[in-house]
């Protein structure tokens, strides 16, 4: 019986095996998506940090949550040689009602106990000689969820080859919300006021700005201003800007203030503040 104890604890080992594949391989699956339909939506949407700290903590509860509720029982995965043996029972019947009791005599020692107990074991192992353990476990769903998540890597290993400072921005967005990675801006503004422009006091001033980078038609021009008076800065304040002619925007504003500072924004880019 030592023989047959032998293949079935190795069959209990190969479907601990696959169990622990199949679940590693959904979690690499499932890693690989997230970061990249977050880092995708990210790209797009340029989504602030706060938004993607909630969805990466929600990520990791999810992640936790897999490894302890099917990873771990996968690993632990170790039921009994006498249960092994009922389920190759219920696939052969050439041995039902049979085995799984020889295999508790077997690990009992009974043999060295009783002759009977001998010579049932010594024929049950006769018929078990013809049984193929290898039609016992389906490893069609382990290998078809291995070969998906060996391609995802694969992707994503070349995706990272191919677009190097993209792939780095996406994952330490992802990862590490507050970072200082940004994305490169889609849009780009520049002041068209003379610098140190002196103007008299209570008059109108025309604030301009090009755009620079984007389409003047569909993206907006702001202006983020504030008073100084008598030396103490007031609020910062926003207004968007009128588009012109081509990529020229101005806007009209109060010069009710001793100085004014002021830069021009899109959605992604900033002019240096300027008075």
């Amino acid at each position: 019986m030592t023989e047959l104890i032998a293949r079935i604890n190795a069959y209990r080992s190969k479907a601990r095996l696959l169990l622990v594949q199949t679940e590693l391989s959904v979690v690499v699956i499932g890693v690989i998506l997230w970061v990249s339909a977050v880092g995708a939506l990210d790209y797009i949407f340029r989504l602030p940090g706060a938004f993607r700290l909630v969805v990466l903590l929600a990520g990791i509860g999810l992640l936790l949550w897999t490894l302890i509720r099917k990873v771990a029982p996968a690993i632990r995965f170790r039921p009994s040689l006498v249960e092994m043996a009922l389920r190759i029972e219920r696939i052969h019947s050439e041995v039902r009602g049979r085995l799984a009791s020889g295999v508790d005599l077997a690990l009992a020692h009974a043999d060295q106990e009783s002759d009977m107990a001998r010579r049932s074991m010594e024929d049950l192992e006769i018929r078990a000689k013809g049984i193929s353990f290898k039609g016992l476990l389906d490893a069609r769903q382990a290998t078809r969820v291995l070969v998906v998540a060996s391609m995802l890597m694969l992707s994503g290993v070349g995706f990272a080859t191919w677009k190097p400072t993209e792939s780095a921005i996406a994952i330490e967005r992802v990862c590490v919300p507050f970072g200082a990675a940004r994305w490169p801006a889609r849009t780009g503004v520049a002041s068209r006021i003379a610098s140190n422009l002196v103007h008299a006091r209570g008059e109108p001033l025309i604030f301009a700005a090009e755009l620079t980078k984007g389409n003047p038609e569909s993206d907006r021009v702001f202006l983020r201003y504030r008073y100084v008076r008598g030396g103490e800065p007031g609020s910062w304040q926003e207004l968007q800007m009128t588009r012109q002619r081509d990529a020229m925007f101005e806007r009209v504003l109060d010069t009710d203030a001793d100085e004014i500072e002021y830069s021009f924004m899109t959605r992604e880019a900033e002019t240096p503040l300027e008075s």
